[in-house]
């Protein structure tokens, strides 16, 4: 059963928490409420995400673990790179990481959504992707 107090917070007691007294403990003046009203009543205290902030976990996610993998395979295929000898190479790798760290810039203002940003993400991953040399494309296995 649901219950609110006198401030609005919510409460909840099983059928066994109220068979063996536990109404008791509810806080004074704290009264029964249906499913339903405890449902609004949690809507109302937790409000859907602001579209900054789906853009801030957004863009938190591909700092925190999109990003990262993809930018150590190319760290370990650059430092190969310039083990070998071959600046080019590695000059190529450091243009797509640059590409990968300028990805938190990308336009999200037109999404409404988090699957929305995620796949406006996803497509300029992939727009990276296609447009690196095919040796360093497989660093990024971890977005398919």
């Amino acid at each position: 059963m649901h219950y609110k107090d006198t401030q609005n917070r919510l409460h909840f007691l099983s059928d066994e928490d109220i068979a063996n007294g536990g109404e008791r403990m509810l806080p004074t003046g704290c009264i029964q409420i249906t499913d339903a009203e405890a449902t609004e009543i949690r809507a109302a205290q937790n409000p859907p995400p602001t579209q900054a902030e789906l853009i801030a976990q957004t863009l938190n996610t591909i700092r925190t673990q999109t990003r990262p993998p993809i930018l150590g395979i190319l760290d370990g295929m650059q430092a190969s790179a310039l083990a070998t000898g071959n600046a080019t190479q590695a000059t190529a790798i450091e243009a797509v990481k640059q590409a990968l760290r300028d990805i938190t810039t990308v336009d999200l203002s037109q999404c409404s959504t988090r699957p929305e940003m995620e796949a406006a993400v996803f497509a300029a991953y992939l727009a990276i992707r296609n447009a690196a040399p095919a040796a360093m494309q497989s660093a990024f296995s971890s977005i398919n």
